[in-house]
């Protein structure tokens, strides 16, 4: 999953943490992820939880004010005390401990970027692009998609390992990376499958280069194409 150069950027400069203008930051990211979630409470927040293409370094919590008032007292960490971590952003606009600031300032650029291309509804058209693009190639090839068209979602898909003895994942995977393009290295159920993601900033040309150095590893390795012939 790719991130805009900008925004990497925005991750160098060394923030004061408790400073008055990375406070306003702070104040200007919540609300736009509130505004976010307010948008999107019908499909449900997880919508544009792998849109956002910030970088790693941070959580955050979309709760209902009057559960997380009803938590006063729970906390077993005292750094983790979201109730007194809320009450503190509203008081003085501040973490109550030394925060992430490079994350931050990174993710608060890949906000105005997300509203630059048209927000969630459109991102996800551009992630959906990429995965039927990706798919359509990779049947091309002959490989065979893991999860039935009706429960698969354009963020990430699965491919069976196909079956032919020329086939062997780490060597295909390492053929790939020595090309620049780096899918997952691993899987996450017993059938023997590996996947690729189509999200981030990721574009049609990354995934026509991306089907492109497949066809060439395939060929390098003396697989017949398409794999299911």
């Amino acid at each position: 999953m790719a991130t805009m150069s900008t925004t990497l950027a925005m991750a160098i400069p060394d923030a004061g943490s408790w400073h008055f203008e990375f406070n306003a930051i702070v104040r200007r990211v919540r609300e736009s992820l509130l505004k976010l979630a307010e948008l999107t409470a019908g499909d449900g927040f997880e919508a544009i939880l792998m849109r956002l293409e910030g970088v790693p370094g941070f959580s955050f919590i979309i709760a209902r004010r009057t559960t997380l008032q009803a938590t006063s007292g729970y906390a077993r960490s005292l750094s983790l005390d979201l109730l007194d971590q809320l009450l503190g952003f509203e008081a003085n606009g501040q973490f109550r401990f030394t925060p992430p600031t490079h994350a931050i300032l990174a993710f608060d650029h890949a906000l105005r970027e997300l509203d630059q291309e048209g927000g969630v509804a459109a991102r996800g058209r551009r992630y959906a692009t990429n995965h039927w693009m990706l798919l359509a190639g990779m049947r091309r090839l002959g490989f065979t998609p893991f999860l039935d068209a009706a429960i698969q979602s354009f963020i990430i898909t699965a491919f069976h390992s196909p079956p032919n003895p020329a086939f062997r994942f780490s060597g295909f995977y390492h053929r790939l990376s020595n090309r620049g393009m780096i899918i997952y290295p691993g899987k996450l159920c017993r059938v023997d499958t590996f996947r690729i993601g189509t999200i981030g900033r990721l574009f049609e040309t990354d995934i026509a280069q991306l089907l492109h150095a497949i066809e060439d590893v395939l060929r390098d390795i003396s697989c017949t194409l398409p794999l299911h012939r």
